[in-house]
């Protein structure tokens, strides 16, 4: 008989997948990159491409980018054929909803946001205003923490 010490319900190494998990002896645990059509990018860019293919924008759509951006926002949306059309933020860097809401027309297929300099967005009402007009969300949490 030992008296070994149990073992830690947290790992104490990082866990980057669920084989990971597996082979330290945690059956059933999952992480983000377990996340069903989860792809691994070298980019934010690309990213923002995979998400917006996804969603089947092309030419003649428009996606709405918020004045403020980094430059990796603006090239998936040409490789798209599509039109980026950019709307107000507030001081606080805070969308606009006003400005969006009269930018939307029927060619409108998405709406970027971007969560800036770690502080996160209110997404709930542009979660409903995007629902209401029938656009996709995309998120952009590259400067977020």
């Amino acid at each position: 008989m030992t008296n070994a010490a149990p073992r830690p319900l947290v790992p104490i190494a990082p866990i980057l997948s669920a084989g990971s998990f597996r082979r330290a002896g945690f059956a059933r645990a999952r992480t983000v990159l377990d996340a069903g059509q989860a792809r691994l990018v070298t980019s934010g860019r690309i990213a923002i491409g995979l998400a917006l293919r996804e969603i089947d924008v092309g030419p003649g759509d428009s996606v709405l980018v918020p004045a403020y951006h980094s430059q990796s926002m603006v090239p998936p949306v040409f490789w798209r054929g599509a039109t980026p059309v950019f709307y107000k933020l507030r001081p606080d860097t805070s969308v606009d909803l006003d400005d969006i809401a009269s930018r939307i027309d029927t060619n409108t297929r998405a709406l970027m946001v971007t969560h800036y300099f770690g502080f996160p967005q209110d997404l709930a009402p542009v979660r409903a205003l995007c629902d209401a007009r029938g656009i996709a969300l995309l998120e952009d949490c590259a400067h977020c923490f």
